[in-house]
């Protein structure tokens, strides 16, 4: 593995654990974040017992979605992208970005619609890194028909 795809594993590592890090914290949660505070105007304490439960069963999806995420990334870096499999390395950021510009959105229209803190930075970042990774796991120094 050259110095770019070692950065660029690197990246995905970082993108991977962080994916499961913020998953793990969503699924685990007893209440829901401050920003979820912020946006409805309420605190946890003060919302019925239905709507708790259902505010949390959709934490734990979005959570459970974030860790699907992380370990699908950590999976396909040790098995496919290590051994210089082609097409790993558009796998990669097609998960990565279908799940983070989605997050993105998401957390960026409630930022904008209510000014409550959201982490669609946390979001914007990882697309970011994405991106970087996957413009350096491609070989320029290949023809074209290498990469594919």
């Amino acid at each position: 593995m050259n110095i770019r795809n070692k950065i660029a594993f690197s990246i995905y590592v970082i993108v991977s654990i962080s994916s499961v890090s913020v998953g793990t914290i969503y699924l685990f949660s007893a209440k829901f974040m401050p920003y979820h505070a912020e946006i409805i105007g309420k605190n946890w304490e003060k919302l019925d017992e239905p709507l708790q439960i259902l505010l949390l069963a959709l934490m734990k999806g979005m959570g459970s979605g974030l860790i699907g995420v992380g370990v699908i990334i950590l999976f396909l870096l040790l098995y496919s992208f290590r051994k210089g499999e082609k097409w790993v390395r558009f796998a990669l950021p097609f998960i990565g970005l279908i799940s983070y510009t989605t997050l993105f959105y998401v957390t960026l229209n409630a930022k904008l619609n209510t000014n409550a803190s959201t982490p669609w930075h946390f979001n914007l970042l990882n697309i970011v890194l994405i991106v970087i990774a996957f413009i350096l796991s491609l070989n320029y120094h290949n023809k074209i028909k290498g990469v594919i």
